[in-house]
């Protein structure tokens, strides 16, 4: 494979299926190959096209610049035309993650990024794909570009890098191989859900009678939880006739969702839902978590309690302080303008807010810290902030945005010449609201930011 970076990086990829099964997919892709080959047209297309999925011939890629051919005027043949950048970007387990195409300075947009096609239930890449009208397809000695239609039949070869063979041939190899490809995934999906249905007979907690539920903290047990913050958490279960079971992201094979959150302040999001295949079959699902998304902080701690779905009357409850933060943004935007065709509105004013700090107790850890009360000017209802002492509160009334302009557009001039026509003007931005602070002495080394260095409020 000729290529002219310097930069040599070494991809190297392991990739576990069941050898029985890959086996015979790759016996049923020649055997189909074979029929192609004595059928005609397309045999020597079809008798090079790669017998691997696209994740383990992209491993064998490097990071750089390669020869670029575009289509010719007739559009059956590629002419030389330069040269391409590509960037192969991997997990951490030397899996590829995405390929990105063009300038260097391409590399990084979300925009430009070719990430492995398949569908649920199956490890097999057909095709590396931005979208409908852009995929890659590899092989061992060149890159292809190409689209498909809603489909997914390869629609038109747009260009190749590093080699170059006939339109015609490559259509009908790519083709080919997608079609290899998808039905080879419709048969992993058959076998996932065959898998399980076995896995869910074999692990499920139904009908069976828990006794005891016990968390485990993957990472360590927590002393705490930050607003916002997601954390960890497996179970142990055991069962009246002494079997002990652990949850996937624990070492076992019991189900999550056969567990149920009752008793919510805070809570465990993850429980319930789908399970997905894993290398060696069908796992249930591993991300439980426990977070804070609490609307109100008038509590200093989560609690939670988890019981068994189906049967059994055991259970468990946690609760963990919150840890509070050392900044707190809170922003109250004026409404935005709306926008016709023609013109942008005028934005709203930002409210008149007041403010009210001071110290409070942890409830459950004793020490001291800030609680401030946002409302509205005219208004008894406000938003409540806790935060750690040593910290800077920020508060902002920021007027809403203008909204855009009518588009500009060319239109015809009796004498013939293009003259431009502009588009309306967008709408003015709204003022800013008045803030009224009200500190008590005992919050007096409080750090306020007022309307200045203005971030959004993820409190």
């Amino acid at each position: 494979m000729r290529k002219k970076s310097n930069i040599i990086i070494l991809l190297i990829s392991i990739l576990i299926i069941p050898t029985g099964y890959s086996q015979t997919f790759l016996e049923q892709l020649q055997k189909k190959k074979d029929e192609l080959i004595s059928g005609g047209s397309a045999s020597k297309s079809v008798s090079e096209m790669p017998t691997e999925g696209q994740l383990e011939i992209a491993t064998k890629w490097e990071t750089g610049e390669y020869d670029y051919f575009k289509r010719d005027g007739n559009g059956n043949s590629f002419v030389r035309d330069g040269a391409m950048n590509i960037r192969i970007i991997k997990n951490g387990d030397g899996t590829i993650k995405t390929v990105r195409l063009g300038e260097e300075s391409q590399f990084d947009r979300e925009s430009n990024a070719y990430n492995p096609y398949s569908f649920g239930g199956s490890e097999f890449v057909c095709a590396f794909v931005m979208n409908n009208s852009n995929c890659i397809y590899f092989t061992d000695e060149m890159i292809v570009h190409y689209s498909c239609d809603n489909d997914y039949n390869v629609w038109t070869v747009m260009w190749s890098l590093n080699k170059k063979k006939k339109y015609n041939v490559l259509m009908t190899e790519i083709q080919a191989y997608r079609k290899y490809g998808e039905n080879h995934i419709k048969e992993d999906r058959e076998r996932v859900k065959e898998e399980e249905i076995a896995n869910r007979k074999e692990f499920t907690l139904e009908g069976k009678d828990v006794v005891s539920i016990t968390p485990i903290y993957p990472n360590g047990e927590p002393k705490a939880i930050g607003i916002k913050e997601k954390i960890d958490i497996g179970f142990e279960i055991k069962l009246a006739d002494g079997t002990v079971m652990k949850t996937s992201n624990v070492g076992g094979n019991a189900y999550v969702e056969d567990l149920v959150e009752v008793g919510m302040n805070g809570g465990i999001s993850g429980l319930g839902g789908s399970y997905l295949a894993g290398s060696h079959g069908a796992n249930p699902k591993t991300n439980a978590y426990l977070r804070t998304d609490i609307s109100d902080v008038n509590k200093d701690f989560i609690t939670v309690t988890i019981k068994p779905k189906h049967k059994g009357t055991a259970s468990c409850t946690i609760k963990l302080p919150i840890q509070y933060p050392l900044e707190v943004n809170a922003s109250f935007y004026g409404s935005y303008g709306s926008s016709t065709n023609s013109y942008g509105g005028n934005g709203g004013d930002g409210p008149d807010l007041i403010a009210q700090i001071k110290t409070t107790t942890h409830s459950e850890t004793g020490e001291t810290i800030y609680i401030c009360r946002v409302n509205s000017a005219g208004s008894s209802a406000g938003t409540l902030y806790k935060m750690a002492i040593g910290g800077s509160f920020h508060v902002a009334a920021p007027g809403g945005a203008g909204g855009s302009g009518g588009p500009g557009r060319d239109r015809s001039a009796n004498d013939g010449y293009e003259r431009p026509n502009n588009g309306g003007s967008g709408g003015n931005g709204g003022n800013g609201g008045s803030i009224k602070l009200y500190i008590d002495p005992s919050a007096k080394d409080i750090k306020i930011l007022s309307n200045v260095f203005y971030k959004p409020c993820f409190h």
